[in-house]
């Protein structure tokens, strides 16, 4: 489940939307948006909503692009060599 959360980023208030999960032994919260943890001041639960199908998307890009883009990761990747 995600919630609304308020909590300080650079020590101003912040609201952004975040999933409470375990880390190690305790409840923590991580940013749906970035994957940094989180510590809320306050919460409230998002109702699930249900988005069609043909609504625009923010990160959309044509599935050429993404096969060049994933291709050059790919390359980039397979290149690389592990300094001990």
């Amino acid at each position: 489940m995600q919630y609304l959360i308020l909590h300080k980023v650079r020590g101003e208030p912040s609201f952004d939307v975040a999933e409470k999960t375990t880390i190690g032994d305790e409840e923590g919260w991580i940013l749906s948006t970035c994957g940094h943890r989180a510590y809320p001041y306050w919460y409230r639960a998002l109702a699930p909503m249900d988005i069609p199908e043909d609504w625009p998307d923010h990160y959309q890009q044509p599935v050429e692009k993404k096969m060049r883009i994933s291709m050059r990761m790919f390359d980039k990747f397979s290149k690389m060599t592990r300094r001990l």
